[in-house]
């Protein structure tokens, strides 16, 4: 069944993780795959971030890109009304995967599909929850690592399915943000396979332990990250 199972994607126009996100989920076979955006704007606040983390390679994707995937597109007001729900039930959902929704899903949302929600944080959970968790975890030469999660009410704190570390060594700054959204990308549709593989739902997944969460991280620190590489 899970190769024909019904994904939906939720995401923000722009986003640089859906494009990446849709090539590896068909990469595995997987066809039914649905976007749904929050909005039909860009979210230029997320994009300028992003944009400034990876030295101005990051690509941006506009929906005409998706024409030659074939993957459809759908527009809603908000990730949480009642809109997104009803469509999730005409599509018939399976699955969910956040491609960088702007939004902290209620539990209307978050339960819509039998799987749940799937979300690949840029950061080794649960030691590195919160903002900025490539930046503290290169400040603290700690490893860098993309975990798929489920999605709860709370930030960063849901299931984990699985930790998957990105190879730094040598690299600079901008090189690893610029590599860490390839990676999430391929790691989101991984964990999104191994959920629909072994048919288990977010449910029957231990907790996740407790974890520390981060700040964003200061000027000073950011600036010494600047002139590394690691």
């Amino acid at each position: 069944m899970h190769k024909t199972a019904k994904i939906g994607l939720l995401a923000y126009p722009g986003s640089p993780l859906t494009y990446p996100t849709v090539e590896s989920l068909q990469a595995l076979g997987y066809k039914n795959i649905h976007i749904i955006c929050d909005g039909d704007q860009r979210n230029e606040k997320f994009i300028q971030i992003i944009s400034e983390r990876t030295n101005g390679k990051a690509i941006f994707h506009q929906l005409t890109d998706f024409q030659k995937l074939g993957t459809p597109f759908y527009f809603v007001s908000n990730h949480n009304a009642p809109e997104c729900i009803e469509l999730v039930r005409n599509l018939q959902l399976d699955i969910w995967g956040s491609c960088g929704t702007p939004r902290k899903l209620n539990l209307p949302l978050l339960q819509s599909t039998h799987f749940g929600v799937i979300n690949c944080h840029p950061g080794k959970l649960p030691q590195y929850r919160g903002s900025s968790s490539v930046e503290w975890a290169l400040f603290n030469d700690d490893e860098i690592a993309a975990t798929a999660h489920f999605m709860t009410e709370g930030y960063d704190e849901g299931p984990i399915i699985q930790i998957f570390p990105l190879q730094t060594k040598g690299l600079d700054y901008s090189t690893i943000r610029l590599s860490m959204i390839q990676h999430q990308a391929a790691s989101l549709a991984a964990a999104i396979h191994s959920v629909l593989d072994k048919g288990i739902p977010a449910t029957s997944y231990p907790p996740q332990p407790e974890g520390k969460s981060w700040p964003r991280i200061p000027d000073d620190k950011m600036r010494s990250l600047l002139s590394r590489r690691f």
